[in-house]
């Protein structure tokens, strides 16, 4: 379908030494059929050439603008808890002019997709106005091969969000909040917004890491249950799903361990006692939905424990 009015879309990308990656990502956005009205890039305290790489690209594609931040590393160690990507992205959010758009997109420095991708975003936000929030499924690279990151159709990874603007701007835009990307999800669909993931693909280039790392992002996902006010049934067979993956076995109880340890500490909730009550109805009626065969997901994708 033809770009044309309706269809403009700003991006921001919050990114941190990210040179191994970025220029895939620049590489990406700038072969796109559809290209952004604009793409602001915020260098968040690198200490790596991604800076560099960016201004390069920069200064033969005048819709990319580079910001570069402070780094607040060492003030605040633990930037997930922080959520500095969101402190960041809204930071470059600040310079699109948005009413010369109809789309944000929220979109990670270390991805890799074909020049269609936008395109065919936007083509499912016109043939379904109610489609509030879309993306393509991550996949990363093993050995050459690609591996999807399973989530739920209905979820949207992090990594890459494309937000219709009267959805972003009814939920209140991004939160910088731990779990921001089940809370924005869970906003939309309290508004009538459809969410989805559709079948476009897209490289998440980073590696997950190794057993340590996604066992910490385990217990991160239990500690983001915690704050979003999981249904208690909900949370255990969260985790009894997470124990079939990786890491086998021990990934369940991490999970669990990290709401608990959320609990210990009384870390105080992100989500409004009206959210939670239609986070937990949701997550009964998928419960239910199990017996008919559906998805024992949940509305806290893996970007929440990158």
């Amino acid at each position: 379908m033809a770009s044309g009015a309706g269809r403009k879309y700003a991006v921001v990308t919050p990114a941190r030494n990210e040179a191994g990656y970025i220029r895939h990502t620049l590489e990406s956005v700038t072969r796109q059929t559809e290209q952004p009205a604009i793409w602001v890039i915020v260098d968040d305290g690198s200490t790596d050439e991604t800076a560099k790489i960016v201004g390069e690209f920069a200064q033969g594609h005048r819709f990319i603008k580079l910001l570069s931040l402070t780094d607040d590393a060492k003030k605040n160690p633990d930037r997930l808890l922080w959520a500095a990507e969101v402190v960041a992205f809204n930071t470059g959010l600040a310079e699109v002019d948005m009413d010369a758009v109809d789309f944000i997109v929220k979109l990670d420095g270390d991805l890799r997709f074909g020049p269609e991708y936008f395109a065919a975003l936007l083509d499912e936000f016109e043939r379904d106005p109610s489609l509030g929030m879309a993306g393509g499924y991550c996949y990363e690279i093993r050995d050459g091969v690609r591996i999807i990151e399973w989530n739920p159709r209905t979820h949207v990874r992090g990594p890459t969000k494309m937000y219709r603007k009267a959805c972003f701007e009814q939920i209140g835009g991004i939160p910088p909040v731990y779990a921001w990307d089940a809370l924005d999800e869970i906003k939309a669909q309290m508004h009538g917004w459809r969410t989805g993931s559709f079948d476009l693909i897209v490289d998440h280039l980073k590696a997950t890491g190794t057993i340590g790392g996604l066992l910490h992002a385990r217990v991160r996902q239990g500690i983001g249950a915690y704050l979003l006010g999981y249904h208690p049934l909900f949370l255990f067979a969260r985790a009894a799903r997470l124990a079939l993956g990786s890491p086998y076995v021990i990934g369940g109880p991490a999970f669990l361990w990290g709401y608990l340890k959320a609990a210990f500490r009384k870390l105080p909730r992100i989500a409004d006692p009206e959210t939670v009550r239609y986070l937990r109805a949701q997550q009964m009626g998928r419960l239910r939905g199990l017996f008919r065969g559906g998805e024992v997901g949940g509305v806290l994708g893996k970007g929440s424990g990158r």
